[in-house]
């Protein structure tokens, strides 16, 4: 998240010993996405990790963060509003462009112009609850035009994978992250864009890919 809580201890030592002003900016509340994704336990530990959680927030000069839930979350957490900045995702729309043509990526690989890509790119981890993509592209084998696509990497690719050879479903294609140049390309070629997050994380996590979707 800050990318790990578990590097804010680190980060206020170094402030207090350089005498810098220490800043947390939280993309995801990796605690809360923990408990509610149900990888952690309730009770005591709970309490402990979330105690500790905030004490360390409340201790960083500022806290930023990306949308007004998760300012709401910062304040609940005991984080006074002064010590709260806004700091939304960002695109560089002279990069990222709507008449960026993607079909020569299309056919690099090894799609036809007239078939239907259905794109997820990103993390693949176990928050996302990728597993609605196969079971999505199940319901579809019958229309070839039709090919879901996962772009990127993470801890559960090879569960994926595996899962979608037990289905054998040829409709599914994984693909590595992408250069960053090949990046407006991958985004154009999709028809439909995926944006797939498990219940338990909403508020927890806000995917960084839609302000370039």
């Amino acid at each position: 998240a800050q990318p790990t809580l578990f590097c804010a201890p680190i980060a206020l030592i170094v402030a207090k010993f350089t005498g810098a002003k220490a800043v947390m900016h939280v993309q995801d509340y990796e605690i809360d996405a923990m408990f509610g994704l149900g990888m952690m336990g309730e009770g005591k530990i709970a309490k402990i990790v979330k105690g500790i959680e905030c004490w360390l927030m409340k201790r960083f000069d500022a806290i930023s963060t990306i949308s007004y839930s998760m300012i709401e979350n910062a304040k609940a957490k005991g984080v006074a509003e002064n010590n709260i900045i806004h700091f939304p995702n960002w695109s560089d729309t002279e990069f990222v462009t709507p008449e960026t043509c993607g079909l020569t990526l299309k056919a690099e690989w090894g799609f036809e112009p007239t078939d239907k890509v259905i794109l997820y790119a990103g993390n693949i981890g176990n928050k996302q609850g990728l597993e609605i993509v196969l079971e999505a592209a199940k319901d579809f084998t019958s229309n070839t035009e039709l090919k879901f696509v996962l772009v990127g990497a993470g801890a559960y690719v090879e569960t994926l994978k595996q899962l979608a050879a037990e289905q054998q479903l040829t409709n599914v294609y994984f693909k590595p992250l992408q250069p960053w140049e090949k990046v407006p390309q991958m985004l154009a070629l999709a028809d439909i864009h995926l944006v797939v997050q498990k219940k338990g994380a909403a508020d927890a996590v806000l995917p960084s890919k839609l302000t370039n979707i």
